[in-house]
Formats: structure tokens, sequence, C-alpha cells
């Protein structure tokens, strides 16, 4: 069982350089709450079910920027119940230290929170930035194992959520070794002045403000252009950023954003039946059992076919996608469709791109015929 389904709520954009954080009276410190959240990693419900039990749960203490980091956490495991559950605990353990031996004892059988104490590996996680400098790497090793006690006799390493002060100290101090040199190096007596621009997320805005101002750097609130919710034309193509499916060139289904996910039909990588490993290819109808999978209909045409809980058409997998892990293709490798035009579906579109490249390549040959002359 993974959940993959996209959060209904608002998605962490970057907002301001300076934010309040969660008041005194958050509802972050009931165990309740953040059980109901551990539910839709731990059983078959689904996420809109438990948005709404979680809702009527908190009733008028429910604040959705109290709870970002907790929803992000839900699907950081890019399919892993088991690494997203315990990102989540981790965070739990953090705003309530005294429930950590009691949830441990309740799912000690997961297999992604229990670590071996000379082995640490921090968990994948899409929406944090893993890269750091070698003379921190000694120092996150300890900050990154924490022991919790479990029983008399018990101790199990579990991983900690990286937080903010991991990376981006060492970020803030190049930039400003950067701008030393460069008034060190420079003939003029005046330097222009220049404006960084941080695009992060609300748990390290408060610290990267802190950390600037203590370095002697002005920081001005305001705010900045959201472009997460920018509009994608219909139709168009977007090539995955990262996760599973980096680098596969996929069709937007639909351009409208739910929330920061887009609706795309892209290349299945995994497969209901026996395949060899690493295949990507169209989903084969013929393949499944008989009477196994549903008709899509629309305007009395069948446009598709459903299989267990997955949507094809044409063979491509329909599939949710994030904003920030996609970038608009605008004419793509011949290649990288040549799998969409054997679907079937939208040829026109397929085929456009196609003259558009070749038309491309021709510029391009004619261009280096001129130089040459």
């Amino acid at each position: 069982m993974s959940k993959r389904a996209a959060p209904h709520d608002d998605q962490p954009s970057a907002k301001r350089a300076r934010l309040q954080g969660a008041s005194p009276a958050s509802a972050l410190t009931d165990p309740g709450a953040w059980l109901i959240l551990e539910q839709f990693l731990t059983t078959l419900i689904t996420y809109s079910d438990t948005e709404v039990a979680f809702a009527a749960y908190l009733g008028d203490c429910h604040c959705l920027n109290d709870w970002t980091e907790a929803r992000l956490a839900l699907f950081s495991g890019d399919g892993n119940d088991a690494l997203a559950l315990s990102n989540l605990l981790e965070l739990k353990w953090k705003l309530i230290p005294d429930s950590a031996s009691s949830t441990i004892a309740s799912t000690s059988t997961s297999a992604a929170v229990v670590m071996h104490p000379h082995r640490s590996r921090q968990p994948k996680n899409l929406f944090i930035d893993n890269e750091a400098d070698e003379d921190e790497q000694e120092q996150e090793q300890d900050n990154l194992e924490l022991e919790i006690l479990a029983g008399p006799s018990r101790h199990v390493m579990v991983m900690q959520l990286p937080a903010p002060n991991h990376k981006f100290s060492a970020a803030v101090n190049r930039l400003q070794d950067k701008y030393t040199d460069d008034m060190s190096r420079s003939s003029e007596t005046y330097i222009q002045n220049t404006t960084y621009m941080f695009h992060v997320y609300r748990t390290v805005t408060q610290f990267v403000a802190d950390h600037l101002e203590k370095q002697g750097f002005s920081v001005r609130e305001s705010e900045s252009v959201d472009c997460t919710n920018l509009k994608l034309p219909d139709p168009c193509r977007v090539q995955i950023k990262s996760g599973k499916y980096k680098g596969d060139v996929a069709y937007v289904f639909d351009p409208d954003q739910t929330n920061n996910f887009v609706m795309v039909l892209i290349l299945p990588r995994d497969f209901l039946y026996p395949m060899p490993k690493g295949s990507v290819m169209l989903f084969d109808r013929s393949r499944t059992p008989a009477n196994s999978s549903t008709d899509i209909i629309h305007c009395g045409i069948v446009v598709g076919w459903s299989y267990k809980v997955e949507k094809y058409y044409g063979g491509l997998l329909k599939k949710n996608v994030h904003r920030y892990i996609i970038e608009q293709v605008y004419i793509p490798y011949p290649d990288d469709i040549r799998l969409h035009l054997q679907s079937g579906f939208n040829l026109s579109f397929v085929k456009k791109a196609k003259i558009a490249y070749s038309m491309q390549m021709l510029d391009q040959d004619g261009l280096s015929s001129l130089e040459a002359l």
C-alpha cells in the first residue's frame, strides 16, 4: 500500500522573508491530531477522508499554516509509506517529545523507522536540499542520529528530519565570502548593491532572516512573485526533473492545477504483470486478466481503461505530479515521444511536435551552412 494522492491543502510558498511561528495555542501538540495523520499512512483511508476527520477533530483550532510541514511529510516518501511515516513521526517527536516512547512501541514493525546504530542515511525528500559542505557533514552526522528510549532495555535509532539551520548557514556564509573577496579585488571605491532573492519554504525563512541580520545584511520583508501557480498552456508537454520518472517527458492531461499538482500522462515504470526491471513502455491491456479492467468512456467513445487503482489512456499512465518538479518542454526530442505516438492519444499534437523538431534541425543546418560561407 502506498499513498501518492495529492494533498488538497496549499503547498508551501516563498511568501515572506520573516514569518511568525505557530501560536502558543497551536494544536500541533495534540497527539490525537497526529494520530489521524498517521492513520492515512497505516490504513486504507483516503486523503480526502483524512482531511474531513482532521478538520472535524480540530474544529476552530485548525490552522493550515501550522500543519504545512506535517502535510509535506505525508507525501515525502514518493510512494514509500514507511519512509513517509518515519518523517511524520520524527516531526511529531520534535513537537511532542513525551510521545516518542509510546509512538515507537506502536510502530516498531516499520522497517523505515529502525536504523542501525552506526549507519545513518538521510531520507530522500523532494522538498529538502541535501547538499552541504564537507566541514558540516561530521556535525550533521551527530545531529541526524537521535536515540530514543522505548522501554527498559530497547533503543531505536531514528532519522531526524533536516532542520533549516543544517544547510543555509553555509550558503549565506559563501555569499558573504564572495562579496568580501569582490570588494578586496575591486579597484573602484564604489561597488553596486546586490539583492539576493532566496526561494525558500516557511520552515527556513525565519532562520535565513536572522542569520543575514547577524552577518550585517539588511533584511526587508516583501512579497515574492507567486510563480508556482503559473498557468500551463493546453496542450503542452513537460519533463520530470526528479523522482522515479526523472527525465521522462509527459503530456499534460489537465493544465488546471489543484494545490500545485498537475495531471499528466506518462509512460509507466511499474507494471502489474511480469516485465524486465527498468522497462519503460506502454501498458499492455491484453496482458491483464480477463474482465479485470474497465473502459473509460467519453462522449460515447472508449478513450482509456482503468485497472485496479490506475487509469491508462492508450497505455499512458494518468498521474498527479507536483508543479515544483516539472518544467515545460516546447520541442521534445522525437525519441522522447515515440511511444506517445504509438499510444494514439492526441496524435495531431504529437505530429506537430515532430514537425517543429524537424524545422528546428533544418534551421540549424541552414545557419551552419551560412556560417561556413
